[in-house]
């Protein structure tokens, strides 16, 4: 494996297991996730990755794990193409908590600067995964803050 590579390794491992001592070895100061933006306003770094693993935990909850099924290297780019598997028993955009599990694929493409996790962007299957959960309904005024 690349350099590159172990570094989204390292990244996975920490969505997985949920340790995120070391985060600052591997993601950039700079570094941001769009997605995770809707939870996280106007945030980068370091600790809104430390912020969307605990999220992750919550929402999905302590079993919560992304299953590795590929990586892809072009460049300072990586591609990784996991599964995630969780049980939803938290509030997720104001959609209650329904306790049922679910999978869904996901692509994960990652660019690498000065050696640490820089851009994140993800696509999960939010449709299939919204059909698992029983198409849950939002609560109260729904997403809007």
């Amino acid at each position: 494996m690349s350099k590159n590579v172990d570094l989204v390794k390292r990244m996975v491992n920490a969505y997985n297991t949920g340790n995120t001592d070391d985060v600052e070895e591997f993601i950039h100061p700079d570094y941001l996730n769009p997605g995770a933006m809707e939870h996280f306003k106007d945030q980068t770094g370091p600790q809104t990755f430390v912020m969307a693993v605990k999220w992750l935990k919550m929402t999905f909850s302590e079993e919560v794990y992304l299953e590795e099924i590929g990586y892809e290297e072009n460049g300072d780019w990586v591609r990784a193409r996991l599964v995630l598997y969780g049980r939803q028993v938290g509030d997720m955009l104001s959609m209650p908590a329904t306790g049922r599990k679910f999978s869904g694929e996901q692509i994960h493409l990652i660019r690498i600067v000065d050696g640490k996790i820089r851009d994140h962007r993800d696509w999960p299957d939010f449709i299939g995964t919204y059909r698992q959960l029983a198409e849950p309904w939002p609560q109260g005024d729904g997403w809007r803050p």
